[in-house]
């Protein structure tokens, strides 16, 4: 796969995961261009990536063509980019299976 195996998901001087892609269940993308969330799913982990410009995040991710992801203050995103993709806040969850679907007991 062009991405790799496992999608590693770094946050911002914080914890890290190695998730396989062969337990990527979907994708979701909601909100608005300049403030838009997009939840992948796994099938214990709920990603959700907080940012701008996602769309073509969710193509890739999709096609699972990404090998990283991490989040960046604001103050750190680069000012030539403006219309490229900005991951302001990465959150990983436990869950049972797939999107929206939370971790009991």
């Amino acid at each position: 796969q062009p991405g790799g195996p496992s999608l590693v998901v770094c946050q911002w001087r914080g914890e890290r995961w190695a998730l396989p892609w062969s337990q990527f269940t979907g994708a979701r993308l909601g909100g608005t261009e300049s403030d838009a969330h997009l939840e992948i799913a796994f099938a214990n982990y709920l990603v959700t990536v907080t940012g701008e410009n996602l769309e073509a995040l969710l193509e890739d991710v999709a096609a699972q063509r990404v090998g990283r992801l991490r989040d960046l203050p604001a103050q750190r995103r680069p000012a030539a980019a403006s219309d490229a993709p900005f991951i302001a806040r990465i959150e990983v969850r436990v869950v049972a299976t797939g999107i929206g679907k939370e971790a009991t007991g």
